[in-house]
């Protein structure tokens, strides 16, 4: 995926990279309203915005990550898609790559391969 550069966001030492389907004013947009309902929450709280960030939460259609081969890369262990349960998952992810590497095998890893059936 390809990124595109927005303007300097007032911090020389972090360039704003955005994902391509958002645009450098949406995402001023979405960060002032962010701010406004912080406002609105804790109205005698300061609130200056000093930096943001945006993430993006990929998600399969059953909603397990991928962690493993690829069949298409076998030389690569991935581990991604993790639908916003990274800190749950990323445990699992962890455990299995290091069976993958140390073992050359995973009791866990037939759960989350990317060629897996999915059922909906």
């Amino acid at each position: 995926m390809s990124r595109k550069r927005a303007p300097w966001n007032g911090n020389a030492h972090a360039p704003v990279l955005l994902p391509p389907w958002i645009s450098f004013p949406e995402y001023l947009s979405k960060t002032a309203l962010l701010a406004r309902r912080l406002r609105q929450l804790l109205p005698k709280a300061p609130c200056d915005t000093a930096c943001s960030w945006a993430g993006t939460f990929a998600e399969t259609p059953d909603g397990l990550p991928y962690i493993g081969v690829h069949p298409g890369v076998p030389h690569i262990l991935f581990a991604l898609g993790y639908g916003g349960n990274g800190i749950t998952f990323s445990v699992i992810a962890a455990e299995i790559i290091r069976d993958l590497v140390c073992e050359g095998h995973s009791r866990d890893a037939e759960l989350f391969r990317f060629d897996r059936a999915f059922r909906g």
